[in-house]
């Protein structure tokens, strides 16, 4: 069997360098690869943009917006299953507990 670290691949990859008005730009990007036997998920995003300019390199981090949104989106769900879970037992326990007095 393939060992974690096998399975599990977080690489940056370089894209082709844009050359403009004498300034190099070269697009960056994250995938992170996950494999199993007989499939694999994959996931890639932006993640910077080197840029050369007068001999200096900078690296200008890309901010993935979308990936917040999902991420905002993933925790609402979350929170609104936990409340709903909450307030349906709360729901279940007070009518156990009016239906166990009207007997008494």
């Amino acid at each position: 069997m393939k060992r974690l670290r096998e399975m599990i691949q977080l690489e940056t990859h370089r894209g082709e360098t844009i050359v403009t008005n004498g300034v190099r730009v070269t697009p960056q990007s994250r995938a992170l690869t996950v494999t199993w036997p007989g499939g694999g998920w994959v996931w890639n995003r932006p993640a910077a943009l080197e840029v050369e300019q007068g001999g200096e390199v900078q690296q200008v981090r890309i901010v993935d917006v979308t990936r917040w949104g999902q991420v905002a989106l993933a925790g609402m769900t979350v929170l609104f299953s936990v409340a709903t879970v909450l307030l349906t037992v709360q729901s279940v326990m007070q009518a156990a507990t009016g239906r166990r007095h009207q007997v008494d």
